[in-house]
């Protein structure tokens, strides 16, 4: 009997038990899932909706694992997001019932800050409980490119838990609450950045990953498409004008590329006076863009394109939490732009905006330096003539 059992039930699948969704109860679509990677498979198709909380009752009650409980937990962030009751349908009885949350009073919290400038630093608070008692608090700065800068855990009291965060708020903020599940997503990244760049871990951090790898699940994708769905965002290409209105906001006022960077191109540039052949200005301005287009395979390859998509991506949800929504499309639309590739005949919209900001600002400061240089010489002149 049971060999006749498992031959059926090796003839079924996750898309045989999602058409079978509304003619089923849940406990019916949970027998015929027979292992544990058909049930993650099923769970992470499973619709965004109510009748999915109880088939997720049900096969929590049925495999008792660590990534089952993961992959639940992960679905039920998304449906809680979605304004779906979920709470309510798993009781006090029920074993699956530690899948939801943990007590109220050991929930922990997330708060992340904006990323401020080309670097992608950014602050990242947590409050947690690990051990029943004592909340600890969770502060880091840290990049998706340059790993962890600060990671520190204490203990504090709620209301140096409260003056800590409207601190961090006022210095590198605004923080926005968070999921836990994104903040650790955030710190898991900066920590695989720092072993790759072969840099020491700092030690709060070496000791409390093993917990967060126990208790939290990674993000999949970005946040914000929980809540944007990307086909909504319209498709064609951001205009320079479109661009520097997302630009003028606080947070990406101070996303230059760094001098480093530019100044063998500035050097190129003001050589080009030195030209052994006399130029047309027409001539100057195409022999410069010639050196700009040269320049961004350099400082802009791929790996660098994806690391910016995902800030414009995470910048969008910053904006989404913060109700600017113009914004959060602007920011959305850059980082879809940002992915199209350069032609012969044309950069990308987004690198090569990135390019001639930076330079114009580069530019600007050397003009105002030399001009200051050239009124200091002209006041000492001066001086020593009236003596």
């Amino acid at each position: 009997m049971d060999n006749y059992n498992k031959s059926n039930i090796d003839l079924t699948s996750e898309e045989d038990i999602l058409k079978q969704i509304n003619n089923k109860n849940p406990q019916e679509l949970a027998l015929m899932v027979y292992d544990q990677d058909m049930a993650l498979k099923l769970i992470e198709r499973l619709p965004l909706e109510e009748k999915s909380v109880l088939i997720l009752k049900a096969l929590g009650k049925k495999f008792h694992s660590k990534k089952i409980t993961k992959a639940i937990k992960r679905i039920i962030f998304k449906l809680k997001n979605k304004d779906i009751k979920v709470d309510e349908i798993f009781t006090k009885d029920d074993q699956t019932q530690g899948i939801l949350k943990l007590p109220e009073k050991d929930k922990p919290t997330a708060y992340i800050g904006p990323i401020k400038n080309i670097t992608g630093f950014r602050t990242i608070m947590m409050v947690i409980n690990r051990f029943g008692f004592n909340k600890e608090v969770v502060v880091s700065i840290l990049s998706d490119e340059f790993g962890v800068k600060e990671f520190l855990v204490g203990v504090l009291s709620n209301k140096r838990i409260k003056e800590m965060k409207n601190n961090l708020s006022q210095e590198a903020g605004p923080l926005i609450e968070t999921s836990i599940e994104h903040a650790a997503t955030i710190i898991e990244k900066a920590y695989q950045r720092q072993l790759e760049l072969n840099i020491e871990i700092p030690p709060h951090l070496v000791e409390l990953r093993p917990w967060i790898i126990d208790n939290i699940s990674f993000l999949e994708k970005p946040i914000v498409y929980d809540f944007i769905n990307s086909i909504i965002i319209k498709e064609g290409t951001l205009g320079a004008s479109q661009l520097e209105k997302l630009f003028e906001h606080d947070f990406l006022a101070s996303w230059f590329i760094d001098y480093e960077e530019l100044s063998p191109i500035i050097d190129e540039i003001l050589n080009i006076d030195n030209s052994l052949i006399t130029l047309t200005e027409a001539q100057k301005m195409e022999r410069a863009d010639q050196i700009k287009e040269k320049s961004v395979e350099k400082i802009f390859p791929q790996s660098k394109r994806d690391i910016i998509k995902h800030r414009f991506e995470e910048m969008a949800y910053m904006f989404y939490k913060l109700e600017e929504n113009y914004s959060t499309r602007l920011s959305l639309a850059a980082a879809r732009t940002i992915d199209k590739k350069d032609s012969i005949m044309k950069l990308n919209p987004v690198v090569k905006f990135f390019l001639e900001r930076s330079l114009k600002l580069m530019m600007s400061l050397m003009n105002e330096e030399e001009s200051s240089a050239k009124k200091k010489n002209l006041e000492e002149s001066s001086g020593r003539i009236i003596i």
